[in-house]
């Protein structure tokens, strides 16, 4: 006969003899996602199920990707106090002295009185060091790109001389002809990439991972650089800048709507039109704003009636309707359900 004891996550059972039997649970260790991932460091954190048992010891190995067998694995001790008694016990260490850009592997461990057991292997890729800041003087597009001058500044290397050579600067997924025109040295740290674009081929679609590298030859420390990636746009996709200034509190007119669902106000164009304005095939003196949205011209139910609808206030913060290549009405919205307006002159 046999008497029974769970303690501490262990079952003891003894024998008519007095003889002791335990049975300690197997632990069950998983991993999470890497978190921090930089250059040369990651955190990384796991989970174990310890049944209340005492847990040695835990932590993180991580190998590279190649070392699928762990075998040249470093051990990076847990640094996440575990509670006596617990039945789980977190994991957590930061793995330090990495390469960048590489590919590592890693899994959780936790260690009881019965053994090591292991996490599922995770992977994860370091950043790479970058090295160059681009600093463009405007939005590029393919309208620009010809002639576009960026700023490139040497984050923590100088140059080796004043002169730059331009063949040794890489374009990397630059649109197809483009090239670098010409470099010019500012200081040590910083110097002028002037763009050259080959018109006959056409940006299709934009671009938000181009960056540049630089040769070792060109620096002090003999090491190539390369940039934070910068965006390109094709010819439709390009963000406006919007036309403030113009009074008000946020700078978009000075008036401001009620905020009654499907209120409307009525903006007299006379004293910056005093013709009137075409629109489509009629002349209007006046146009009616609505709150929700839309912008009428003429009495609703006439035949000259037209209308703007749907004009997407919620998702931008103003909006300048252009007729006839005059600025006739801007709109903006500094909170839900409000408006203001005004008339202006052709810009």
């Amino acid at each position: 006969m046999l008497d029974a004891l769970y303690k501490s996550g262990i079952l003891y059972a003894i024998s008519d003899t007095g003889q002791v039997f335990k049975r300690v649970p197997k632990l069950i260790v998983t991993m999470s996602n890497p978190y921090n991932v930089g250059s040369t460091s990651v955190t990384l954190n796991g989970y174990a199920q310890t049944g209340g048992t005492s847990v040695s010891s835990k932590g993180i190995e991580v190998t590279l990707a190649a070392d699928t067998g762990f075998s040249s694995a470093t051990k990076y001790a847990s640094t996440s106090y575990s509670y006596p008694g617990s039945t789980s016990a977190s994991i957590s260490a930061t793995a330090t002295s990495l390469l960048q850009n590489t590919d590592y592997i890693a899994r959780a461990y936790a260690e009881n009185e019965i053994g090591m057991s292991y996490s599922d292997t995770i992977s994860f890729t370091t950043d790479k060091v970058r090295g160059i800041t681009l600093l463009p003087e405007s939005i590029i597009e393919e309208s620009n790109i010809n002639g576009m001058q960026i700023v490139m500044n040497l984050d923590s290397d100088t140059f080796a001389d004043t002169s730059i050579n331009p063949a040794n600067l890489t374009l990397n997924n630059f649109p197809t002809g483009t090239t670098v025109d010409s470099v010019d040295y500012i200081d040590s740290r910083k110097a002028t990439i002037v763009l050259a674009f080959d018109y006959d081929n056409n940006i299709e679609n934009g671009i938000n991972d181009a960056n540049i590298s630089i040769a070792g030859s060109e620096v002090t420390s003999n090491q190539q650089w390369d940039s934070n990636d910068i965006t390109i746009y094709d010819e439709y996709e390009t963000p406006r800048a919007l036309v403030n200034g113009l009074g008000g509190t946020k700078g978009f007119g000075e008036h401001t709507m009620g905020t009654q669902d499907d209120f409307f106000e009525t903006v007299d164009l006379t004293s910056v039109f005093p013709d009137g304005v075409e629109f489509g095939s009629g002349v209007y003196t006046q146009v009616d704003v609505n709150i929700n949205g839309a912008l009428h011209f003429g009495n609703i139910g006439d035949a000259s009636h037209r209308a703007l609808h749907q004009l997407g206030l919620k998702k931008q913060p103003a909006l300048l309707l252009r007729l006839s290549g005059q600025i006739l009405v801007c709109i903006d919205q500094p909170k839900a359900s409000q408006m203001s307006m005004t008339a202006m002159e052709t810009l």
